[in-house]
């Protein structure tokens, strides 16, 4: 039996990360994180192949901890989560190796639908290593 993917949500709303999980767990198994330091260290010990990581969260913020995930696990695939439409924030999430800046609130198909496509089986890459969705 394949052992679906490892997705991690990082966000201190708790009720955003159940709905997340309840949307994500038929298809992968979902860790949670309520702030940066729990979520690196769940990033060093269980090693998921994608994180969903809030932008604003106390102590270390969604940027910091961007920049920490990716210097300890590179191939790490990030997806950063805002209610901030602020386009100088998703070009730093961007340039610290984000693939995706998606704005609250979203639609939990376009989620799941994103996720998959993501980490799924290696398709012929186009031009645009990234995206910024609102």
């Amino acid at each position: 039996m394949v052992m679906p993917a490892t997705i991690l949500i990082v966000d201190d709303d708790a009720d955003l990360r159940s709905s997340l999980a309840v949307v994500l767990g038929p298809l992968f198994r979902v860790l949670e994180a309520s702030h940066g330091a729990e979520a690196l260290e769940l990033i060093a010990k269980e090693r998921p192949l994608l994180a969903l990581l809030d932008v604003s969260m106390p102590g270390m913020n969604g940027l910091e901890v961007l920049a920490a995930a990716k210097a300890a696990a590179p191939a790490l695939i990030v997806v950063m989560l805002t209610s901030q439409q602020d386009l100088e924030i998703a070009a730093k999430a961007l340039n610290l190796g984000a693939v995706e800046y998606v704005t609250k609130p979203f639609d939990a198909d376009y989620i799941r639908a994103e996720v998959a496509r993501l980490i799924g089986p290696a398709e012929p890459k186009n031009d645009r290593p990234w995206r910024v969705v609102s």
